[in-house]
Parts: C-alpha cells; structure tokens; sequence
C-alpha cells in the first residue's frame, strides 16, 4: 500500500498543445507539495493519434495491430517526455519512464487490450528515486512479446490500474470538464447538473467518451473509488460503490489580482495567470518603470507605478514578488488590512516582520501565502508542516541557496570563484550584487522561516551564526553552505556555514542551483525534499501553487457577493 502515492492521468483533452503541459504541471505540484509521490499517465496531444492511425491506414490497410500500435506509442511517448521536460523545468525530481522499462504487460487484441501485469519492484525504484514519475499509458507488451494498445482512452484504464495495483490514495482522471454531467455541457440548451458522487452504472452510462467504459468496470471490479476532474479545480465526481448525488451549483467569477512586481519571477507568474482567464483576471501590474515591459504584449493599461490604484481597484489578491523590506511590506500590510489575500517569495519581509503580517491576516480573515519565499521547486515549508502533524522535530539540515550552491559545485568542476559566479549571473541564478547568496544572509532568511514552522519559535536571522561562501579556510573536499537548526536543552541553536560534505551524508551529491532540505523528527525518521533552488520557472511555480491554494480555498461568498463589480481593463488583458 502506497498512501501517499496519488496517479494522475492527464489525457489528449486536456494536452491540446506544448503550453498545456503547464497546466499538468500545476497539477502535479499541487499534490507534490503535500508529500505525495505522483504517477503523470499521459495521453497523447489533442488528435495526435487519430493523425497517426490515418497515416498508418493510408500506408496499409492491414498492417499487422503490433506494427501499428508500435506507431501509435510514439505519439504518447512524445507527449510523456514533453512533460518531462516541463516538470524539470519548474524545479521538480522526475523520471521518465516507458512502460517496456518496467514490463507493463497487456493481454487481448493488439488494439483494444486490457492491463495484465506490471514489474512492481522496478516502478517502486523509480518512485523511491524521484517524488514524479511519468508514464505514457496507452500502450504495453502483448502476450506475445509485441506493442499492444489499451484501446481508445486507454490511458483511463492504465491510470486506474496503476492506482489499484499500488493501493495509492487516490486516482484522479483529469479533463476538460470538473466532472460527470447528465449531459455533455458543451450541448448547447439547458445547463446540465453536475455528479458529486456517481454510481458505477450511472457513470457507465453518462461518461460517453469522457471516461473508457472498460476503465470504469475495471474500477467496478476491483472496488477502487475514480475521481474525474479538471486541472486546479476544488471540485470533482466521485465515482463508486455509493448512490448517486448531485452537486449544488454555485455562481463563479474570475478572481481579480494585482502583481506587485514584474522581474524574473513575476514574469513567469504574470505567464501564468494569464493562461487562466476564467479563473484569475490581472487588475494592476505595480512596476517603477512601465516603460521597460513594452516589449511582451500586455496591455499599456494594466501598468502603473501607484500601489494604491490597485489596492483601491476591488481586487481579491496581491501578489508581491519585488523582495525586499520596503516598500514591499508596507504595500502587503495594507492589503491585508483591507481584507486582500497575499502571496509573497518575500523571505527577508517574512523572517523579520512575520508577527505584524500575522496579526493583519489573522486579524481581517484573509490568507498569507509564502511557500516561494523557501526553496524554489522543493517543497520546504510544506515538509517541515506535514513532519509536525505527527511528532516533534529534533532537527533540520539543508542546502537553501541554489545560487551560492551552483559557485560551489563550479569549484568542484575545478572553476575559480570569479568565473563560476559570472557563470552563475549568466544563468540568471544569481543577482548583478549576489552578496545576500555569497555571505549567507539569504540562506539565514529561508532557515529562520523554517525554524518557526518547526520550532514555533521565532530565531531572527541575526541571532544565527552566519558564515559566507567567499572563503574556504583551508578547507578541502566537496563544500556545500549547509544551514541547520536544532533543539538542545531547551534551547534553540541555528548555524550557516561552510562544511565539507562526505561521500555519506543526506546531503551529499547536491549538485548545481539545487536545493535540498532533510528533516529529523524525534524518533530519529527522516524526510528530505529536493528541489531547484533558484530561477523564474521554479519559484514562480511556488508562488502559483500558493495562489491556486487561495484560489481554490477562497471563501466563495465574499467573491459572489461582490460579483456586481465591473472588471477593470478586462477586454485591454485578454488582448494581451
């Protein structure tokens, strides 16, 4: 049994195009930072395989079933290593894995088969190996040693085998719909009701082409709950041994956002949030010089250089991504104290003025949002909360600087320190004054948060003992900028600085801007998280992450009971 395992399968539906794998990535992170390990089951893009199989007829009629679901598989392997591709690139561990790796077979026709078995230990080792691993899922090894094919939507029937197979927590079959309807809601007519919980035989009846038929008697006879729901949504049809309900409706809009912030990873926020238009509306983009962004197509309209036209203009969130103390705190704190929700990568504003931030959301029922503001791709804050659901933390140990951790691993390489910092600004891993990443004070930052959510203790970064990269003392080996934090007699130690790292240590074998946290509960059990430590695309999947967390949590009457609202500048965004 694998409870924190979770199978999401992603089909041709939902992958129209090389940018949706974005939205399969958000997805995928969603439940990686909750301490699950994700199985990705991807299908191939929109008509992929439809073009495919016409090529092959073309060519021969009666072309023999393996030889044409051999040419099939090369469209979801494409697909599977797109995605791949794409979930590295956000600063995620993961494996690509085909399904011949780890004896996937199939029996029946070569065209239209069903799961039959599955190298278990071998999947196990990739799932030990990476917190992601994915898997194209419409094709495996027939009974006679040939490609088979799982037949149309066979990825369904994969991902739901898999899910069986390994006792995950859940299988979640991700479409272009929130769930089961009566009827295809993209009919044109009366709006049809949505399934919270669906019966099998409802389920075989209204899925049509949203769901293998095959996959949901496969479910049926191996009593394994499916859930069918879009990408970042809260809602969802369970599908099961249970009477069928139906979902209350509820009216929707676009949550309103202002950027505060349009650098490195404010881009690629912006980025994403524009993909999302029927979920986020971009309000204000708050820069000190809007003349600089006139080169990427957004609307002249959206920019301005005064906070308050977008604390004043009816929006639900912020989202701070300028760093530094001021004036970023005092833009986040009035936010808050207008009941906005926040989401910061702000380190420095939440390790030295987290009480004040605090007492504001607690103070006007609002969120604060700051998992970017430790770690980049990996999932820091989130381990050390899940962690401390059980028991005590004794310690905590970790690489949280990627840029001081890419110098470092050049010198390595054999590199000199100028050369590898120019290397590491060419990169755009380190700012034109790295001197926060080189001396330690970023590093301090990041653990002062860490320590609190450990410890509920606050230890302000000037209380650690701080030791920069610039210097080596003498010291020979592999070096990394470790950062720890633990308790001793009551007391609260905290330390950055200058170790050698031994072939053995949890933290061994941490390479370039990568970060890694391990995590030491009382009874000795370990949990380590891996992840990019710095960059636009990591770190503005975290702080996606946080705004999705809002988005899907936020409280739905306070936006429907301001719905009277006129959007602001909503026809100059989507042009943009």
């Amino acid at each position: 049994m694998h409870p924190d395992l979770i199978v999401l399968k992603f089909g041709s539906s939902v992958l129209k195009e090389p940018e949706d794998m974005r939205s399969a990535v958000h997805e995928i992170y969603r439940y990686a930072r909750q301490g699950c390990r994700v199985i990705a089951v991807v299908s191939a893009m929109a008509d992929e395989t439809d073009t495919l199989l016409e090529q092959a007829g073309a060519i021969s009629p009666d072309a023999g079933g393996h030889l044409v679901a051999s040419f099939l598989a090369s469209a979801e392997r494409k697909a599977a290593a797109l995605l791949a591709i794409y979930i590295e690139q956000a600063g995620l561990p993961v494996s690509l894995l085909d399904p011949c790796d780890v004896n996937f077979t199939i029996r029946g026709p070569h065209r239209d088969g069903e799961p039959a078995g599955i190298d278990e230990a071998a999947l196990k080792q990739h799932l030990a190996a990476c917190d992601v691993v994915v898997f194209p899922g419409f094709f495996g090894i027939g009974e006679d040693g040939k490609m088979s094919l799982l037949g149309r939507g066979g990825s369904d029937l994969s991902a739901i085998f898999l899910a069986s197979r390994f006792g995950a927590k859940e299988c979640r079959l991700l479409k272009d719909v929130d769930g089961l309807y009566e009827w295809d809601p993209a009919i044109s007519g009366p709006r049809p009701r949505k399934y919270a919980r669906a019966s099998w035989a409802d389920a075989t009846r209204v899925a049509g082409q949203l769901v293998q038929p095959k996959a949901i008697d496969y479910a049926r006879r191996h009593e394994f709950p499916v859930i069918v729901s879009c990408a970042g949504s809260a809602d969802e049809t369970i599908i099961g041994d249970q009477p069928s309900v139906m979902a209350a409706g509820s009216p929707k809009r676009a949550v309103r956002v202002a950027l505060l912030g349009l650098g490195t990873v404010g881009y690629g926020v912006y980025q994403h949030l524009a993909k999302e238009p029927e979920r986020f509306e971009i309000v204000k983009i708050i820069v000190r010089q809007p003349g600089n962004y006139t080169g990427l197509g957004i609307a002249p309209a959206l920019f301005s250089t005064d906070p308050e036209q977008a604390l004043s203009a009816g929006i639900d969130m912020l989202v701070e991504t300028i760093g530094g103390i001021n004036p970023a705190l005092d833009i986040a704190g009035r936010a808050l104290e207008q009941g906005i929700h926040v989401v910061t990568a702000n380190k420095d504003m939440i390790a030295g003025h987290w009480n004040i931030l605090k007492y504001l959301s607690e103070g006007n029922g609002v969120t604060l949002c700051y998992s970017a503001s430790v770690g980049g791709g990996a999932c820091a804050i989130e381990a050390v909360d899940t962690a401390c659901e059980n028991e005590g933390i004794q310690r905590l140990d970790g690489i949280l600087n990627g840029t001081g951790n890419f110098i470092l691993h050049q010198l390595d390489q054999g590199a000199d320190f100028g050369t590898a910092l120019a290397s590491a600004q060419e990169k755009g891993y380190a700012e034109a004054d790295p001197g926060r990443d080189i001396n330690g004070l970023d590093a301090a930052a990041k653990l002062s948060i860490l320590a609190r959510h450990a410890f509920g203790r606050d230890i302000p970064p000037e209380n650690l003992r701080i030791g920069g990269i610039e210097n080596t003392g003498g010291l020979s080996g592999t070096l990394r900028h470790v950062a720890a934090c633990w308790q001793e007699d009551g007391i609260l130690h905290g330390s950055v600085s200058l170790m050698r790292i031994d072939a053995g240590s949890d933290l061994a074998g941490v390479k370039n801007a990568r970060n890694r946290l391990v995590v030491t509960t009382e009874s000795g059990k370990k949990t380590i998280v891996n992840g990019e430590g710095v960059g636009r695309w990591p770190t503005a999947e975290s702080v996606f992450a946080d705004i999705m967390e809002i988005y899907r949590g936020i409280g739905r009457e306070k936006l429907e009971a301001r719905t009277g609202i006129e959007p602001v500048c909503k026809d100059l965004q989507s042009s943009a």
